[in-house]
């Protein structure tokens, strides 16, 4: 690994409050990420048309599209370079409703309030050389 290895995030809420506590703990956590913040699926789209990102970490509730859609929007542009790992967040389903939503798509589920620490246990499994758990 040399000193450019770096792991670009792009994190798509419409509250501040989130973007801005992943922002701060991922960077806690290793040197070697790089953090994004959009507040709606167009701030998103755009940041994505300018800079590739390996990550996803998006909002199911936005305003204008929803999550699910900006993901599908940037799954079917040929022109954007699709991230590695893609992840759902949503605070607005019981644990059963997780469960069956977590079953039927393709991208990783995140429950809020987020488990920080899980998160990153995952984003590790895929990209080891970031380093370890905080």
């Amino acid at each position: 690994m040399n000193d450019f290895y770096k792991i670009k995030i792009l994190v798509v809420d419409d509250e501040p409050e989130i973007t801005s506590m992943l922002k701060k703990y991922f960077s806690l956590c290793s040197k070697k990420v790089v953090v994004y913040t959009a507040a709606d699926s167009k701030q998103g789209f755009l940041k994505l048309q300018n800079d590739p990102v390996d990550i996803l970490i998006c909002d199911l509730v936005l305003p204008g599209k929803s999550g699910l859609e900006f993901i599908n929007m940037i799954y079917s542009d040929r022109f954007i370079k699709k991230p590695d790992q893609t992840f759902l967040m949503t605070g607005r389903l019981d644990a059963d409703g997780f469960e069956s939503t977590s079953k039927r798509i393709k991208h990783k589920l995140i429950q809020k309030p987020i488990d920080l620490d899980a998160l990153w246990a995952t984003i590790l499994k895929m990209y080891p050389k970031l380093g370890k758990m905080p």
